[in-house]
């Protein structure tokens, strides 16, 4: 559970303070990691930028996983974090547009502060496939408003919630309810609106309330998964190591870095 609390506010409102006094142009964005405080609970808050100032986010007291799928975006089932550190971060963002245009350097400000590498597995799994049925054409309902996009499942209520969410979105709420990938094939495009209900982890209740709701289904198949794996950078070679192999960068075993940014919805 996320608690957004007073703390997160208070210490934003102190960093605004504690630069007011500076002179010369602010920073057009602006993102900074610091250790967070063992002995505090997980906060985030969120406050719109007024008269020109930018939006400022900040993230207090969370683990690495966390900031990766809540700052940078990632999505949870596919992020693997392997670390030795059960250490929590807090992660502050200003930013005059939307935070989804800082992720790649959310992505590597989150890398280079915790000391991590990314590196991308991909391997055949069971998965369930999203598909139309000819049913879908009449039931889908097309967003009605430009109300900000959302997905969700609301497992108190058993509900599921879209708003001007797209197929992709409610592939991976589904993977969240499920358990197992979902990977959408459905070729259907654009944004929808949807509210029904199904008890969570139940495949064939999950079935029939797509079918009956949205004209769409899952089907069983094997399918190429990508996930995401975050581990920690590598010991830096002894001085003696390097004179023995020298030019040789270092790796660990049978590992590969990849260093490129991870696609986003």
């Amino acid at each position: 559970m996320i608690e957004i609390r007073q703390q997160a506010f208070k210490q934003a409102k102190a960093a605004d303070t504690a630069s007011a006094g500076t002179t010369g142009p602010k920073p057009i964005f602006d993102i900074s990691v610091l250790p967070g405080d063992p002995g505090a609970r997980m906060a985030i808050a969120h406050r719109p930028g007024k008269d020109g100032n930018s939006d400022s986010y900040d993230y207090l007291n969370a683990p690495l996983p966390v900031l990766f799928i809540l700052a940078a975006g990632f999505q949870s089932t596919r992020l693997v974090v392997h670390s030795t550190s059960l250490a929590n971060y807090s992660l502050h963002v200003s930013t005059p547009g939307d935070i989804k245009q800082l992720a790649p350097a959310l992505e590597l400000a989150l890398l280079a502060a915790t000391g991590s590498q990314l590196s991308h597995v991909s391997a055949e799994e069971d998965a369930w496939v999203l598909q139309a049925t000819p049913k879908a054409a009449s039931l889908l309902s097309p967003a009605s408003s430009d109300e900000q996009s959302m997905c969700f499942y609301n497992p108190k209520a058993e509900k599921l919630v879209m708003m001007q969410a797209t197929l992709d979105s409610l592939a991976q709420q589904l993977e969240i309810t499920l358990g197992k990938p979902v990977v959408n094939e459905s070729g259907l495009q654009g944004a929808y609106d949807a509210n029904f209900g199904f008890p969570k982890g139940d495949v064939e209740a999950t079935r029939a309330a797509l079918e009956s709701n949205l004209g769409l289904t899952l089907v069983k198949a094997h399918r190429t998964i990508e996930r995401t794996v975050i581990d920690p950078l590598p010991a830096m070679p002894k001085p003696a190591d390097q004179a023995a192999q020298p030019g040789k960068p270092a790796a660990a075993p049978g590992q590969m870095v990849q260093s490129i940014a991870v696609p986003r919805q």
